[in-house]
């Protein structure tokens, strides 16, 4: 395949190679079978649908999705059968693991045509390095996927793919091309007529296919958003919206760009608010005095923030685990889910495909952009601990007393337990939150809690404009929890 793919080889014995790098829409009456056959169409024949090569059209529509397409290996020919990979499909796994078994599929290739500026013209083959569309992906390529086949036959093999418990050597993914642009801007859309929401749920969903740099999702209020990479592009989104896919009138809210809060150190400050301590410190009480506390906050250093960013799916992952820490019935049930047949891992980074799903759509909700990890999971405390000895100070010893990540538990803050070693327990590396040790008080265990749930909830929503935080860290330096019964005798 190596070879074939270098040379562009257009041999009938090559492996055929072709990556999908978006889907786009095309009006049904601009089809050449469209044009064709209404000019030669008799009165009995008005009521005859046109062919398009077999390709479905979304009901209610006018519009004809086609994979826009470039083949750097083989011939591909209308007709035959090829395996579609999607960009999640793991090629180190057979297509017969439950990883990625939804990833893949046998699909007909309906009708091939060449781009002659805005017309396609059809074509029975196409062989190594053009650019060319092809029908018959709709219903199952979302946006981007790759075209395999072990040869111009195509798949002749009757066995299905998801059967197959070997790695057969045609099959590639390309798919880990990724967006060099990311959605920023955001509006909350709505029908001017509430009985049109199925035609602009409709339309959105055939918007977000035939535009790579769309994200359309459904909020938990149930507002329907789309994020787009500009003011420009929404605009033009909404165009064809409106005009092209759900042909209904449509409002939109103003634009909304998600900002993000921080704390800078800057040369001319304002002295600090408490009194002989350093800056960021505050004192604070709960329930009637009952509890004390001391915490402190500051800027976590760039190489920090940019690291937790990156990995904010691997930090995902460990939250996950640290769930089922201390309970070996859901740990047993956990290793079942997540490990294939042979005790290996589901994914590269050991995440299943459906976590991976969950967080890169709690991200978009969130408005922001699920980065690929630098590091596995197994790797994730010393890959943090080298960074924190990049930055010095205070946070080379800050590394085994992180308490938790936030906002979501998985963000880029963090609490850190810097109590006295006495009472000091958290640390997220070895001590399982479940089963604090004997040594922890338990009147302070009652409140710890709800300092973790105000930690979540002010890094999700900070103080300037309640938009979410980033790059800081909280640092717990004191906690003290009295019994009701001892104040009262006090």
């Amino acid at each position: 395949m190596e070879s074939g793919l270098w040379a562009c080889s257009p041999d009938d014995d090559s492996y055929v190679v072709a990556y999908v790098s978006k889907m786009f829409a095309v009006q049904r009456k601009d089809m050449p079978e469209f044009k064709k056959l209404n000019g030669k169409r008799h009165e009995e024949d008005t009521a005859r649908e046109p062919d398009t090569g077999g390709e479905p059209h979304l009901e209610g529509t006018d519009e004809i999705l086609l994979g826009f397409s470039r083949l750097y290996s083989g011939r591909l020919r209308t007709g035959s059968w090829v395996a579609v990979v999607l960009p999640k499909y793991d090629q180190h796994k057979p297509p017969s693991h439950p990883r990625n078994a939804k990833y893949i599929a046998k699909v007909q290739v309906k009708a091939l045509y060449t781009m002659m500026g805005r017309g396609l013209v059809p074509i029975e083959e196409v062989t190594a390095g053009n650019v060319f569309a092809v029908a018959g992906l709709e219903g199952f390529v979302g946006r981007s996927a790759t075209i395999c086949s072990p040869s111009i036959e195509g798949l002749t093999d009757v066995q299905a793919l998801k059967e197959i418990s070997y790695i057969p050597e045609y099959l590639l993914n390309l798919g880990s091309v990724g967006l060099q642009v990311s959605p920023i801007v955001r509006v909350a859309l709505e029908p001017t007529e509430s009985a049109d929401m199925p035609q602009m749920i409709r339309g959105l969903r055939l918007l977000s296919q035939a535009d790579p740099c769309v994200e359309v999702f459904q909020q938990q209020t149930g507002e329907w958003v789309i994020l787009a990479a500009g003011e420009l592009h929404l605009e033009r989104c909404l165009k064809d919206l409106r005009e092209r896919f759900a042909k209904v009138d449509i409002q939109a809210s103003n634009p909304i760009v998600p900002f993000r809060e921080t704390a800078v150190k800057a040369a001319d400050m304002a002295p600090p608010k408490t009194a002989n301590a350093a800056r960021g410190t505050m004192h604070g009480s709960a329930a009637h005095s009952l509890a004390t506390f001391t915490v402190r906050a500051v800027p976590m250093p760039e190489v920090l923030t940019s690291f937790l960013l990156t990995n904010q799916s691997v930090v995902a992952q460990l939250e996950r685990e640290a769930r089922h820490e201390g309970h070996d019935h859901a740990k047993k049930e956990y290793q079942e889910n997540n490990l294939g047949p042979n005790g290996e891992e589901s994914s590269v980074d050991g995440s299943t495909g459906r976590d991976e799903e969950l967080d890169e759509q709690m991200a978009i909700v969130h408005g922001e952009i699920l980065q690929k990890p630098t590091v596995r999971a197994e790797g994730f405390w010393d890959a943090f601990a080298k960074i924190a000895e990049e930055a010095g100070g205070e946070w080379i010893k800050r590394t085994n007393s992180v308490w938790a990540f936030g906002p979501n538990r998985t963000g880029p803050n963090l609490l850190i337990d810097c109590r006295p070693e006495g009472e000091r327990w958290h640390d997220r590396r070895t001590c399982s939150r479940h089963e604090p040790p004997a040594h922890a008080s338990r009147i302070s265990l009652e409140y710890e809690s709800s300092l973790e749930a105000g930690f979540q909830i002010a890094t999700m929503q900070g103080p300037l404009c309640a938009e979410p935080m980033q790059g800081m860290a909280f640092i717990l330096e004191a906690l003290k929890a009295t019994e009701p019964d001892a104040q009262d005798s006090e």
